[in-house]
């Protein structure tokens, strides 16, 4: 699909509702219909295991029926033998387990089970390799805010207030000067992150023990400390800091799926996700993510670190239907070179959708309370769509998800590269909220110098 015509569709999008977003990328999988008896799937990769009987138990997750409860879910596996029950999820039909393989030909005679995946390892998306210090800036130093054109909507007063993003990643150092309230006025008790979890076994909070959690936060939201030079996208915006990577920056999917379902009960407008591993667009946690667009969360993922076509399938959940994916650009207005391409190879989607800012980028370093560093990588680019979610959710706070990720997709710069590269092209924010404020004034007559 070329370019323009994509951003045409996406237009029409704007004016006339989400019905025609299957047309753009498809519906997500159809589901089995309840009562309906049909062959378990079994993720391709668990053949090998299954083969060989003699392996270690193994962290896998079984997706029953949508109609089978909570309660049942647990009672079914707890009378298989060998099964250690560790999650059972509410936002999919979903439960978390270790079980020997023998378990995969008991589990598939069960009329109540979907599917059996494995609990796939995940990992952070950022090249640890390209890390730079220095302890302040020079003018230069906001370039990357100033490409997406975040100051001209701080021009106008809107900097992401009233709006809250959860960080799923290695947690957030809340002590450091950008990330710890919002006034960086020590007097004052307004804190910056408000809640913090960690789904990591033997953590206890969602302090973070590395620095890339800190830095994606950072690049969300962060203040900037008490000189605002490294200000990230939505400096007002308060944080939900979500551990589940540790701190050699890897997690399982299991994990990632239960801070996806802790940041929708705990009030997140948008939920920035930047890390990945190799999965599918129907797999559990794309299906959590997707179910958290449902519920009216902008979820937002990294496209992956693996260059060239067809590289998006190393980032589950960037294959989810409704996440928005996010390649990421230099400030060269060049696609990286790192940066993962479409299409997706399992249902031909044109993933990334977007690019934003992911090379060199400066921002909180978990080390040091006033120390900023560079990092790169598609997970510096991902918090850059995430705050600038949050902006459009602060000015138009009756936007759905899928107006968000249409504007910011309609509105994009087109670098040059064909759509499997740069998808739309790279984010402008004020251009998203224009697009949208005209689509506010053609539907209600609010004339544009009566908005904020």
């Amino acid at each position: 699909m070329s370019l323009l015509l994509k951003s045409s569709m996406l237009l029409l999008i704007l004016i006339f509702g989400s019905s025609l977003v299957p047309a753009l990328g498809g519906s997500p999988p159809a589901q089995k219909s309840q009562g309906r008896t049909e062959d378990v799937f079994v993720e391709p990769s668990l053949s090998e295991y299954m083969r060989n009987q003699s392996i270690d138990p193994m962290r896998l997750i079984v997706t029953f029926r949508s109609d089978v409860s909570w309660e049942q879910r647990a009672q079914i596996l707890s009378s298989i033998e060998g099964v250690s029950i560790h999650r059972v999820f509410n936002i999919i039909p979903g439960v978390s387990i270790t079980a020997s393989p023998s378990f995969i030909e008991k589990a598939k005679e069960s009329k109540y089970v979907e599917g059996i995946w494995i609990d796939h390892r995940v990992k952070a998306l950022s090249n640890s390799e390209s890390i730079a210090y220095s302890y302040r800036a020079s003018a230069t130093s906001n370039y990357d805010m100033q490409l997406i054109n975040a100051p001209a909507l701080w021009k106008l007063g809107v900097d992401g207030s009233g709006c809250v993003i959860a960080m799923l990643d290695t947690g957030i150092n809340w002590n450091h000067e950008s990330l710890d309230d919002l006034d960086d006025d020590p007097a004052t008790d307004d804190p910056k992150v408000i809640a913090k979890v960690s789904f990591v076994p033997g953590t206890v909070s969602g302090f973070d023990d590395d620095r890339h959690g800190t830095h994606t936060a950072g690049i969300a939201a962060g203040t900037g400390g008490p000189s605002h030079t490294y200000m990230g996208v939505a400096p007002q915006a308060q944080l939900l800091a979500v551990k589940v990577l540790t701190e050699d920056r890897w997690g399982l999917e299991s994990w990632v799926i239960a801070g996806i379902e802790w940041s929708v009960k705990h009030g997140a407008d948008v939920i920035s996700i930047s890390l990945g591993g190799t999965g599918y667009p129907n797999d559990p946690l794309s299906r959590a993510s997707n179910a958290a667009v449902e519920a009216g969360v902008v979820v937002v993922g990294s496209a992956g670190n693996h260059p060239g076509y067809y590289s998006i399938s190393y980032a589950s959940p960037a294959q989810a239907t409704k996440v928005i994916t996010v390649g990421a650009s230099t400030r060269e207005d060049s696609v990286a070179r790192f940066s993962s391409g479409g299409p997706n190879p399992y249902d031909f989607r044109g993933d990334p959708d977007v690019v934003a800012p992911g090379v060199r980028v400066m921002s909180a370093d978990a080390r040091n309370q006033t120390n900023y560093i560079s990092m790169s990588g598609t997970s510096m680019a991902t918090p850059h769509v995430s705050g600038s979610a949050a902006l459009l959710l602060e000015a138009f706070p009756d936007s759905t998800p899928s107006l968000i990720s249409s504007a910011l997709m309609a509105s994009a710069v087109d670098l040059g590269f064909d759509s499997y590269r740069q998808g739309s092209g790279r984010i402008d924010v004020y251009k998203a909220y224009n697009l949208i404020l005209e689509w506010v004034n053609r539907t209600t007559g609010v004339e544009a110098a009566e908005l904020p």
